[in-house]
């Protein structure tokens, strides 16, 4: 049987349909270090578009 908190109410459910986990979860500092990377992705070199790159033609209108 497994108790599961559920807002206000204590649930139990049976808990044979489920594996058994051998590994420990993962500590705090492990879950709080993978939201920051989640949230705050490796910034990536921006890629200049040719455009950016060439100085800007001007037109002689005579």
């Amino acid at each position: 049987m497994v108790t599961v908190r559920y807002k206000d109410r204590i649930l139990t459910r049976d808990a044979s349909h489920l594996k058994p986990v051998l590994a420990l979860p993962p500590s705090h500092d492990d879950i709080v270090r993978q939201e920051i990377a989640f949230h705050q992705p490796v910034q990536q070199p921006l890629r200049r578009s040719s455009r950016e790159r060439k100085p800007p033609q001007k037109y002689d209108n005579d």
